[in-house]
């Protein structure tokens, strides 16, 4: 079951990349989306709405992780308001080298984020 989620992890990176990629189109959507009914979105609307909603559970579901720190970023950088192209091109970013680092940290580097945050650099 862990490496089926973190396998999904692949769909936000590219949701990322898409955005680091175009982030005045990814901009234009997601002003277009506000306001609107969902039976008025267009299927590409619809499509990339359930994606974000996919998106949003799995950072939830990543909460109880023991890479929770970083799913909590990724959920506070969602949060933050968009106004201009740029913030959403460093919010992508941002974004992109959060999501590798929870894939390298989870089968590679073992490093334990709570013990270095919280016993180490608070004391």
């Amino acid at each position: 079951m862990k490496h089926l989620f973190y396998l999904l992890t692949i769909f936000p990176i590219l949701w990322e990349f898409i955005n680091l990629n175009s982030p005045k189109k990814c901009y234009n959507f997601s002003k277009s989306l506000k306001g609107e009914k969902y039976n008025n979105f267009s299927s590409t609307q619809k499509t990339f709405s359930i994606y974000m909603i996919g998106y949003l559970l799995w950072v939830f579901i990543g909460l109880f992780s023991c890479q929770w720190i970083l799913f909590l970023l990724i959920l506070i950088l969602s949060f933050i308001p968009i106004k201009y192209i740029w913030m959403q091109f460093i919010n992508s970013l941002i974004s992109i080298f959060v999501l590798l680092f929870i894939l390298i940290n989870e089968y590679h580097l073992h490093f334990n984020l709570y013990t270095f945050i919280f016993h180490n650099l608070i004391r």
